[in-house]
């Protein structure tokens, strides 16, 4: 599998200082998997959201397309999202792949949840 890690920063019209940022607007950086040309995954990653953010960097969202799971794309994209630094999670109570593959990365639970708004499932803070 030929997979590329391309990551680039929002750029839009307020990074030149022409447009004041919208009200709670967020700089974050995108990371994406493609193989072949067609995008596989992609990771997010900004300054922890949290009034209580355990550290200053979250690792926002990763997401994997199925037929590519066990093939090093979700890891290839955690180590260019976030490397070792200490940073922390979000993960939904019912992805136990998911909670496994952050503690394979040094990722604990650090016993905050919460009930995502948009979705309504209940999500767990992992932290490293």
């Amino acid at each position: 599998m030929r997979d590329r890690i391309l990551a680039w920063t929002t750029n839009v019209a307020i990074a030149s200082g022409a447009f004041p940022p919208p009200e709670g607007f967020r700089r974050m950086t995108v990371w994406v998997a493609v193989d072949d040309g067609r995008v596989v995954g992609w990771a997010n990653t900004s300054r922890g959201r949290d009034a209580d953010a355990p550290r200053d960097l979250e690792l926002e969202g990763l997401y994997v397309l199925d037929d590519y799971h066990g093939r090093g794309v979700g890891q290839a994209l955690v180590d260019a999202a976030i490397g070792t630094r200490p940073s922390y999670l979000w993960v939904l109570d019912d992805n136990p792949r998911a909670q496994a593959f952050y503690r394979r990365n040094g990722f604990a639970f650090d016993g905050a949840e919460k009930i995502d708004e948009s979705w309504h499932v209940r999500e767990l803070r992992m932290v490293r």
